[in-house]
């Protein structure tokens, strides 16, 4: 975390895999972090944190002057609508389309302009091919947003294991493991998150 130079900017810092991330680059005091929540407020106070609330379906602007004020940045993106495995949803459908597709590469695309690093979360639903909605977007996704690679814009796409997150809340106990935890236990993954490679 540490020998990180570049700013971030964190899309999604309120739970999850974002609060999760958040809350390790606190301890890199030498860089400006720049977290965004929509409905759940985050309540970190620190000198180098900047947090804004977005609607990633209405201020991409906003997003697109953080990253314009800030780069060299690195980008991590995870806006979320609830996450159904199993549904039929036409309008949830096109959500999913807009939210994994459709804001993540008009960012990609304006993000060439400056030096910027990109990280987007996949699903490994994809490898146990887990048919869905959800996964046919996301591996859709994948090979969209692979497409814009260049030496432009680096960017990382990891698939990711359910985790320990608000959206697997259920009354059994499955002991899921937080990102936090999956990352440090996992020397190929944790390169991804961080653009560090051996």
């Amino acid at each position: 975390i540490n020998s990180i130079k570049e700013n971030v900017l964190i899309i999604g810092a309120s739970s999850g895999i974002g609060n999760d991330l958040l809350k390790l680059f606190l301890n890199n005091k030498k860089i400006k972090i720049i977290s965004t929540y929509f409905k759940n407020k985050i309540n970190e106070n620190r000198k180098n944190l900047i947090v804004k609330k977005i609607n990633i379906e209405t201020d991409l602007k906003v997003v697109f002057n953080i990253i314009e004020k800030y780069s060299p940045i690195i980008i991590y993106y995870f806006p979320t609508p609830k996450i159904l495995n199993k549904t039929n949803d036409n309008q949830l459908i096109k959500l999913y389309r807009k939210y994994y597709i459709h804001y993540p590469i008009k960012i990609i695309k304006f993000s060439k302009k400056f030096k910027s690093k990109f990280f987007y979360p996949s699903t490994t639903y994809i490898e146990n091919k887990i048919l869905s909605p959800y996964t046919s977007i996301k591996l859709e996704a994948e090979k969209k947003i692979i497409k814009l690679k260049d030496m432009i814009v680096k960017i990382n796409i990891l698939r990711i294991p359910e985790i320990n997150t608000k959206q697997n809340l259920s009354l059994i106990n499955r002991n899921l493991k937080n990102f936090r935890d999956l990352i440090s236990k996992n020397i190929s993954m944790l390169n991804k998150v961080f653009f560090k490679y051996s």
